[in-house]
């Protein structure tokens, strides 16, 4: 650098610290400064709480198949009111019981009794034997709006439901064995900032149909059990956990145990909810949720061992308005369930068949951390 530019630099500096020390800074100038340091400390620390992926530590503890022994009895009715005698959700929610009414009503199975189990704990195959079928898979049109597929593993039933500015979709499937009933990781990683679309991870994992999961990683607790394996227990909402004997129970935060479900041999579990229906398979107009406006949804529904659901509901469109708690409880109690679970909603939700999104998601949809699926085997 020449002579001159250098002590012209120094001169400055010199200057400029004469000035500070003549004139300290105003209490304006320190507190925007102050601000400034606190956003960008914000920025930097949602970037890597947020942002950035990192592997969580897990748990660890496996629940074994092989170590629940029999099928336990359901304590869920095998009888389920008609349409006609639902309860009103009260306010809005009585509009979709009127639209509802139309949703064909599934057929429930009573639960086996011990003694009539299965050979295998989580084995429907002569259970629901009419459902499936002797070749190889096929997939025909059944109504204006509603796919039938059908293998020697699968019985799924594909419906989709336009009303009045709503539109909702409803998987109902009969599964030959509890371990199609599965779930899958984004990067098949757990951990916070793994993200990844549904329709591509359920691709990945030759899901027949699939949906999202409760988008654990985007936030530090829920509880997490997935393929029988516990990764966190910090429930902060209700809790949905299915079983390997095919039985599904929806808890609150204070009832779950997770060493209690665990040794009774939990298979799957979601932290999101809220629960849908009550311990009787009713309605219910009270939720553990803060988020109970119209939105888009996505929730799991059980009707028996073996027979469960899929539904994702449009939302914030001109042809879908989406759905409240209230009236998913009712929407989920006329199509038969006797429990029923909320997972992750808004933009997250999505249904996607062979890999290909089959809803219209807000905004085309997002990445999550998790799904719920459907396999052949």
């Amino acid at each position: 650098m020449p002579t001159r530019a250098k002590n012209n630099k120094n001169g400055f500096l010199a200057w400029l610290r004469a000035q500070f020390r003549k004139r300290p800074l105003s209490v304006g100038w320190v507190i925007a400064g102050d601000i400034l340091l606190l956003g960008l400390a914000l920025v930097v620390f949602s970037l890597f709480h947020h942002v950035l992926p990192s592997k969580l530590e897990s748990i660890g503890i496996v629940s074994e198949r092989e170590s629940v022994q029999v099928v336990q009895p359901s304590t869920v009715p095998t009888q389920i009111a008609s349409p006609q005698e639902t309860p009103q959700a009260g306010g809005e929610s009585s509009q979709i019981s009127q639209q509802a009414s139309s949703t064909p009503q599934a057929e429930v199975t009573p639960t086996p009794a011990p003694t009539e189990a299965v050979a295998r704990v989580g084995d429907f195959s002569r259970l629901y034997a009419d459902k499936f079928t002797a070749t190889e898979a096929s997939m025909e049109q059944v109504g204006e709006n509603q796919m039938l597929y059908q293998s020697p593993n699968l019985h799924l039933t594909f419906t989709k439901y336009v009303q009045s500015n709503l539109v909702f979709y409803v998987a109902d499937f009969y599964i030959r064995d509890i371990s199609q009933f599965r779930t899958a990781l984004a990067e098949d990683t757990y951990g916070k900032g793994y993200r990844e679309r549904t329709e591509d991870i359920a691709a990945r994992n030759d899901a027949v149909i699939a949906v999202n999961g409760d988008y654990y990683g985007m936030r530090d607790s829920s509880v997490v059990i997935r393929n029988g394996v516990l990764y966190r227990d910090s429930p902060f909402q209700d809790v949905c956990v299915l079983y390997w004997d095919g039985t599904m129970e929806t808890y609150s935060n204070v009832e779950f145990n997770a060493t209690e479900v665990m040794e009774n041999g939990a298979y799957q579990a979601w932290g999101f909810g809220p629960m849908l229906l009550d311990e009787n398979g009713q309605t219910m107009t009270e939720f553990h949720s803060s988020v109970n406006v119209r939105n888009p949804r996505t929730a799991i529904g059980y009707f028996a061992p073996g027979h469960y659901c899929f539904v994702v509901v449009d939302g914030r469109s001109s042809e879908s308005r989406g759905v409240t708690t209230a009236e998913l409880s009712l929407l989920m109690y006329n199509l038969g369930c006797v429990r029923g679970y909320n997972l992750d909603g808004g933009q997250t939700s999505v249904m996607a068949w062979d890999g290909k999104v089959v809803n219209q998601p807000v905004d085309g949809g997002r990445s999550c951390s998790d799904i719920v699926m459907i396999t052949e085997g």
